[in-house]
């Protein structure tokens, strides 16, 4: 998947015209937390600060969080947004130039508000 590193919200590059969705236009991201992170409940809080993000953008189709089982490894995507600078400075994610491969669990999105 190719990823543009110019444009903050790439449906922001063409205003009034509606960009379609599908799979390339997603930004994928990866945040692995760490024992010591597990321990300070730092996992229960970026679940609560994606789950705001989630509502806070509308609830965007595409947005998604996953789990590898058994690891405290986590996959998303924040649709067609990039990852907001905000959550980002607390829990720096390595961003990803393909969708993840392998078995996951999905831990959040893909509802409805």
């Amino acid at each position: 998947m190719a990823v543009s590193s110019t444009s903050a919200t790439p449906g922001r590059a063409c205003p009034g015209k509606p960009r379609a969705h599908h799979p390339a236009s997603r930004y994928w991201y990866r945040i692995r937390f760490t024992e010591e992170e597990v321990r300070r409940h730092r996992v229960e809080v970026f679940l609560h600060r994606f789950e705001r993000f989630y509502r806070t953008l509308g609830c965007p189709e595409g947005m998604v969080l996953y789990r590898t089982p058994g690891t405290h490894d986590y996959y998303f995507s924040c649709g067609p947004f990039e990852y907001a600078g905000r959550i980002y400075r607390e829990f720096p994610a390595e961003r990803m130039d393909h969708p993840p491969e392998g078995e996951l669990e999905l831990v959040f999105g893909e509802q409805r508000c």
